[in-house]
């Protein structure tokens, strides 16, 4: 399976394709204008991710804690992206 991504203008940035990993989640991340990327996350880690390029870490990914009532009675997630100095 895979993602469209869009900027804030409704222009394609890129794509996000799912693959297969038996040890945790992956994907691939496709620009449009950059080299390809991977985000990768442990099943040990279920809701943080780190985005990487040639063995690099670009960003890390986690999964921000909405509190009990939100995260019982809604679908909605929220996300905080740290990007690392390149």
């Amino acid at each position: 399976s895979h993602l469209e991504l869009f900027n804030a203008d409704g222009s394609r940035i890129g794509r996000l394709d799912k693959r297969f990993n038996l040890l945790g989640r992956r994907f691939d991340l496709n620009c449009d204008e950059c080299e390809p990327a991977v985000v990768q996350g442990s099943l040990f880690r279920p809701h943080t991710f780190l985005v990487r390029r040639n063995g690099q870490d670009l960003a890390k990914i986690t999964k921000e804690w909405g509190g009990m009532v939100r995260e019982m009675v809604t679908v909605a997630d929220g996300f905080e992206i740290e990007f690392n100095d390149a």
